[in-house]
């Protein structure tokens, strides 16, 4: 068996061949590519990011409105096919007794509504850890400032088999080429027939789950290459995996993995153009309270676990939401071979919808 020196991007993608692009999808890419430049792990639920925002886009009005409208453009994520593909999705809400959001907009969001009790931040993490079976036990590392007037909140979860899994017994320890050095590893190793192309020096593979759209594409770039593919991803979203040929033999070799990434996006989604939301000063959630409010902070989490027999995944997104009126918060700072023995690029897509539900990038196993 020949054994090839390979960077590895695995993106875990639910998004369609065909169509226009989901909503978030570009949104949940681009604050991948300012999270890494492809040397420290990194990890985002595009789909629970546009959810999560979503809930709070129901509640704006004017340029906020029309900013939020901006960041999510694209076609409106299906949940009921994310939930026949195998993803579940769940939005709940926490808010402090001493604020009444308005009741049609309560109606209008699809949430379960919760009042804060006195340790709200353990209310939302044992919520979170809920309904992602355990692999998220805290998203929240700090209590709601007294000021918090809610948390909006999406969580997401899945746990699919491979189509084609990986024997048990054919796996082997080598190297992997990581940014810190060069280690040894765990790699699973199957010989099958996938779809596969090459795309601009880069390897893509469609790894299929059983009985679902959804599939595993890993993208495993030139060395030092994630940067270009994050680029690419970020430009054309789904299009990237367009025109694979139809499976060739591949002989893979794929680290067993796991990755567990997360913290505030606030910078990054006010890089990206977030910025009258998160103003105390202009932002307009009038559709949402009486009393004005603003976007304090988001904050996601993200794990994806891949082994021989398939792959775990979860994410959970919290808005904090506060009154305009309060301080700032203090935010902390032949056949083909592929072997993915560096930093990679995972993506889980449903190729029926084209909603982007998880993308990470490998650098550290």
């Amino acid at each position: 068996m020949k054994r090839v020196v390979c960077a590895l991007i695995a993106v875990l993608l639910l998004m369609s061949a065909a169509g226009a692009e989901v909503s978030g999808n570009l949104l949940g890419l681009r604050a991948l590519s300012k999270l890494t430049d492809g040397t420290k792990n990194a990890a985002v639920s595009p789909v629970s990011l546009a959810l999560a925002l979503s809930m709070a886009r129901e509640g704006a009005a004017g340029a906020t409105l029309q900013e939020l409208d901006e960041l999510l453009a694209g076609e409106a994520i299906d949940v009921e096919s994310l939930t026949r593909a195998g993803i579940r999705s769940a939005n709940a809400g926490f808010v402090s007794p001493d604020y009444a959001l308005l009741e049609d907009y309560m109606e209008r969001v699809d949430a379960k509504w919760f009042t804060m009790n006195d340790d709200a931040m353990a209310q939302v993490n044992a919520w979170v850890e809920d309904m992602t079976d355990g692999l998220i036990p805290r998203v929240l590392d700090k209590a709601p400032s007294d000021l918090t007037a809610a948390y909006l909140v999406n969580a997401l979860a899945m746990d699919r088999e491979w189509r084609i899994p990986f024997p048990k017994d054919g796996g082997y320890e080598d190297a992997f080429f990581a940014p810190s050095g060069e280690k040894q590893i765990d790699y699973m190793y199957v010989e099958d027939d996938f779809f596969y192309k090459e795309a601009a020096g880069a390897q893509v593979i469609q790894l299929k789950y059983e009985d679902s759209p959804l599939a595993m594409y890993v993208v495993l770039p030139e060395k030092g290459g994630v940067p270009d593919v994050l680029e690419a991803l970020s430009e054309g979203g789904f299009s990237y995996f367009d025109d694979m040929d139809d499976a060739p033999e591949v002989q893979l070799s794929l680290p067993k993995f796991s990755i567990s990434e997360g913290g505030s996006m606030l910078d990054t989604l006010k890089a990206l153009g977030m910025e009258l939301s998160c103003s105390r000063d202009d932002a307009d959630f009038s559709r949402m309270c009486e009393v004005p409010l603003y976007i304090a902070d988001v904050i996601q989490k993200v794990r994806i676990d891949a082994d021989e027999a398939g792959t775990k995944a979860a994410a959970a997104t919290v808005i904090e939401i506060m009154p305009a009126m309060a301080a700032p918060p203090q935010l902390e700072e032949e056949p083909i071979v592929m072997k993915v023995d560096r930093p990679f690029v995972a993506v889980i897509a449903d190729a029926s919808t084209g909603a982007i539900a998880f993308a990470a990038v490998v650098a550290e196993i």
